[in-house]
C-alpha cells in the first residue's frame, strides 16, 4: 500500500513538472445570444433552395433521351447514336450476339428498351445484334448439275452461301447459263454448310471469235441504239435506269466500259438509262391544278380524280397517293384528288321532280356519291299514308332537304352528308260516296272502270240473265262509304243479258 502511495505522489510531481498544455483541460460552457430571423427570410430562403434543387434535378438527373427503334439497324449507327447523347456505350450498352438469317451481320435485332423510352445517360440497355447467318449451319444440296445460272444465284442468294463461287468461262460443247461441273473442298453434299467452300463453273457458250472496241455512248446515244449496236456486235448489253434533272430520258447517262477499250464477243457490259426527270414529293394539299404541273415539271402525269368535299375549295388537291418525301418519275402512279366542292343537285344531274320514282331518284343519287357526294334519300318524314289523286303509287309528292338534320333549300349548295327527305304517294283512294257507289251498282261498265283507274283490279265479263256489275272488294261485296286503296284486291264482273229478246245492242269490252 505504502508503494502505491510513493507511486502517485511521484506522478503528481511530475504532472506539476509539466507545462500548462500538458495538464489536465477545464471545460467552460460559454453561451450566446439566439439569433432571431424573419420567418419570411426563411421562408424566401426555403423556395429557392427548393427551386435551386427541381432546377438540379431537370438539367442534371431527369430521364430525357429518347430510344429510338434500333431494330435493322447497324451498331455503326447505334454507336453515332449514343455519342451523340453522350453516352458511354461500354458502361450502358450490352451486346450480345446470335445467328440470324433474316438480318446480315451487325444489323440489331432487338432491344431490351422500347422505342420511345425516355432514359439517362448512365441506364443500362441490351441490344441483341446479328452474327449473320450461321456459318455452320447444314444446308439441303440441291441437284445443281441440272441447274442452270439463275437458278443457282438464286440458292446462293437465299441461303446466304459465303464460301460458294460462280465462275463462267466458255465451253464448246454446254450451253450458255448450264453447270459444266463442281467442287466441294473437304467436305461431301451430306454435310454442306453455310460457309463450306464450293466453286461451280458455268458455262458462257461458246467463246467468241474477236473483239470489239468500245464507243462512246454518254448523252450522246439512245438505248436503242445501244442495244442494237451490242446485238451487231454479237456482245450482251444490260441496263438499269435512273432518273436524272439533265441527260434525256432514254439517252445513256454512263457506261461499265469505258470508250476505245476492247471486250470479247460474248462478253457483256452495262449502261445506265435515264428515266427523265424526277421530283421528291411534297404535301399537295391544297394547290390547285396549274400549281401541281408547276411543282412537277412533266417529270409524271398524275391520274385525277374529283370528289365532293365540305370544306376544300373546288380544284384544290384533297388527297395524294404518294406521300411527302418519296421520289417520282414518269414511272410512278401518282393518283390526285381535287375536291368538287358543294354539291348543287341541279348541277350534279339530280332533279328533283314530282312523280319520280324513289328508285329514279336514288339511281341518279349512285352517280354523284360515286364522287363523294355521300348523300341518301328516303322517306323519313313521312307519316302514314299519303293519297294522292294527281300522282299513282310509288311516285314522290314533295321533297325536303336536310343538313345536320336542318331542312334546308334543295336548290342552294349542299355538304357531302347531306339527306333528302320525301313523300311517297300510296296511290289514289276510291270513297263509296253516294254518287260512286251508284256507279257499281249500276251497268256501265266504263265508269266503273274510270272509277278504279290506276288500280290493278281484275274484270270479268259473264252472260247472265239480265245487265248488272258486281264489284269484290278482298273477296267481299263493296260496301255504301267504303273506303278503297290500291292495296286492295278489285275484282270486278260485269254480267250482261244473254236473253234473245234482250234490246240491247251493247257488246260487253273485252
Amino acid at each position: 500500500m505504502g508503494n502505491d502511495k510513493d507511486y502517485l505522489n511521484s506522478l503528481a510531481t511530475e504532472i506539476e513538472k509539466k507545462p500548462e498544455s500538458f495538464r489536465e483541460e477545464k471545460v467552460q460552457r460559454v453561451e450566446k445570444k439566439g439569433v432571431n430571423l424573419d420567418p419570411k427570410i426563411i421562408g424566401i430562403i426555403a423556395a429557392i433552395v427548393l427551386v435551386g434543387c427541381l432546377l438540379v434535378w431537370f438539367i442534371f438527373f431527369r430521364a430525357k433521351i429518347e430510344v429510338p427503334n434500333f431494330v435493322g439497324k447497324t451498331v455503326t449507327d447505334l454507336g453515332v447514336w449514343a455519342k451523340e447523347n453522350s453516352i458511354t456505350a461500354s458502361e450502358s450498352i450490352i451486346m450480345t450476339q446470335e445467328y440470324s438469317l433474316e438480318y446480315d451481320a451487325d444489323t440489331i435485332i432487338s432491344q431490351s428498351v422500347l422505342e420511345g423510352t425516355k432514359i439517362k445517360q448512365d441506364t443500362k440497355m441490351t441490344f441483341v445484334v446479328s452474327k449473320g447467318a450461321d456459318p455452320d449451319e447444314l444446308i439441303s444440296f440441291p441437284d445443281i448439275q441440272n441447274m442452270d445460272l439463275d437458278e443457282i444465284n438464286k440458292w446462293i442468294k437465299d441461303n446466304k452461301l459465303t464460301k460458294t463461287k460462280v465462275t463462267t468461262v466458255y465451253n464448246e460443247t454446254v450451253e450458255k447459263d448450264q453447270v459444266i461441273n463442281y467442287e466441294l473442298k473437304t467436305i461431301t453434299e451430306n454435310n454442306f454448310t453455310r460457309s463450306s467452300s464450293l466453286t461451280i463453273n458455268v458455262s458462257k457458250g461458246p467463246a467468241p471469235a474477236g473483239t470489239v472496241t468500245m464507243e462512246d455512248f454518254v448523252k450522246t446515244k439512245s438505248w436503242e441504239y445501244v442495244e442494237n449496236w451490242a446485238k451487231s456486235k454479237k456482245v450482251t448489253v444490260t441496263k438499269t435506269e435512273v432518273y436524272h434533272d439533265e441527260i434525256e430520258e432514254g439517252m445513256i447517262i454512263s457506261q461499265s466500259v469505258d470508250s476505245g477499250k476492247t471486250i470479247k464477243e460474248g462478253e457483256s457490259f452495262t449502261v445506265v438509262v435515264s428515266k427523265g426527270k424526277a421530283v421528291t414529293m411534297k404535301n399537295l394539299l391544297g394547290m390547285t391544278e396549274d400549281e401541281v404541273e408547276a411543282f412537277l415539271k412533266g417529270a409524271i402525269s398524275p391520274v385525277k380524280e374529283y370528289k365532293y368535299h365540305k370544306s376544300a375549295k373546288a380544284g384544290t388537291v384533297i388527297a395524294q397517293s404518294i406521300s411527302a418525301g418519296n421520289i417520282v418519275g414518269k414511272d410512278d402512279v401518282l393518283t390526285l384528288t381535287y375536291s368538287k366542292g358543294l354539291i348543287l343537285l341541279s348541277e350534279a344531274g339530280v332533279t328533283l321532280e314530282k312523280g319520280m320514282l324513289a328508285t329514279d331518284l336514288e339511281n341518279q343519287l349512285d352517280k354523284i356519291n360515286a364522287d363523294g357526294a355521300d348523300i341518301y334519300a328516303g322517306s323519313w318524314h313521312q307519316e302514314g299514308k299519303v293519297y294522292s289523286e294527281e300522282y299513282g303509287k310509288g311516285q314522290i309528292i314533295s321533297y325536303a332537304c336536310l343538313v345536320n338534320e336542318k331542312e334546308v333549300s334543295c336548290e342552294r349548295p349542299l355538304e357531302p352528308g347531306a339527306r333528302i327527305s320525301y313523300i311517297v304517294s300510296d296511290g289514289r283512294k276510291v270513297i263509296m260516296n253516294k254518287a260512286n257507289y251508284e256507279i257499281v251498282l249500276g251497268t256501265d261498265d266504263t265508269a266503273v272502270k274510270k272509277l278504279f283507274e290506276g288500280f290493278d283490279y281484275i274484270i270479268n265479263y259473264e252472260e247472265d240473265s239480265r245487265d248488272y256489275i258486281e264489284v269484290m272488294i278482298n273477296d267481299n261485296p263493296v260496301k255504301a262509304g267504303q273506303e278503297i286503296t290500291e292495296d286492295d284486291k278489285v275484282s270486278i264482273t260485269v254480267h250482261v243479258n244473254a236473253s234473245p229478246n234482250s234490246s240491247s245492242d251493247e257488246e260487253p269490252i273485252n
